[in-house]
């Protein structure tokens, strides 16, 4: 990652929650025993999930889809990209618009998927990438 970084990119990092800058922080005597904390645990436990499966949702949730277009266009999507969906961006912007608007700087797009969740490069990836080429020509 640091290499991009010193290398001009712009690098997104995740910071999975009770990790890293989303860790626990400043330990709280009531929430904390033994350095670790409880309350992560018992709100696992409140919502039917464990800890390690929350986690594995947070990183499934990284894998990129190409645009909300990809989404909206499939009638079978995949529904875990739905937390990552902003209502109503369609209106307005679509992610290749985002990505296309960092022109001139560097970009790299890594496992980027349509709206099944696949990374063949099918016509709405294809499509989603001319935008983001076309701007980066242009600038």
């Amino acid at each position: 990652m640091e290499w991009f970084v010193s290398n001009g990119f712009t690098v997104l990092a995740p910071d999975m929650i009770g990790v890293g800058e989303m860790g626990p922080g400043v330990f709280d005597r009531d929430a904390f025993i033994d350095s670790v904390s409880h309350n992560i645990w018992y709100a696992s436990i409140l919502i039917g999930r464990s800890i390690v499966g929350i986690r594995a949702g947070d990183v499934i949730r990284l894998t990129p889809f190409s645009s909300y277009q990809s989404i909206v266009m499939n009638h079978f999507y995949n529904s875990s990209f739905i937390p990552g969906v902003v209502p109503g961006a369609l209106k307005a912007y679509n992610l290749p618009d985002l990505a296309a608007s960092l022109a001139p700087r560097k970009l790299m797009m890594a496992g980027v998927t349509d709206g099944h969740g696949k990374n063949t490069d099918t016509e709405n990836i294809n499509k989603d990438h001319d935008i983001i080429k076309i701007a980066y020509q242009n600038k």
